[in-house]
């Protein structure tokens, strides 16, 4: 196994190193959001559908992500969140835009 890798499906006892766990992150709570209704307001007409496509393909190149973060199955973390307005920043104004929801979790990510 390569020295540099720490995690996969657990963290792997290598991580511990020095009396330190590269793996260790402070628990913090964050808000976290989920839901697209309004999320497209200020997109011009004719860019809409480049908009949606840009977003989903930050998920992956299929829909299904993009729906589970939609309908709240998944939750968009806080750096999702500004990425997403990142994107939408290029298609127009993201002044008073905003999730459909919104929910204090713990950021595990």
């Amino acid at each position: 196994m390569p020295e540099n890798r720490y995690h996969g499906s657990a963290v792997f006892p290598m991580a511990w190193q020095d009396g330190l766990c590269k793996c260790f992150r402070e628990k913090q709570l964050v808000q976290k959001a989920w839901g697209f209704t309004h999320l497209y307001d200020h997109v011009p007409q004719r860019d809409k559908a480049e908009a949606r496509r840009c977003v989903r393909n930050y998920f992956s190149s299929g829909c299904g992500p993009y729906y589970r973060y939609h309908h709240g199955e998944n939750m968009l973390s806080p750096k999702q969140q500004a990425d997403i307005m990142a994107i939408l920043a290029k298609y127009g104004s993201i002044d008073g835009i905003r999730f459909d929801h919104y929910e204090m979790g713990w950021d595990f990510d």
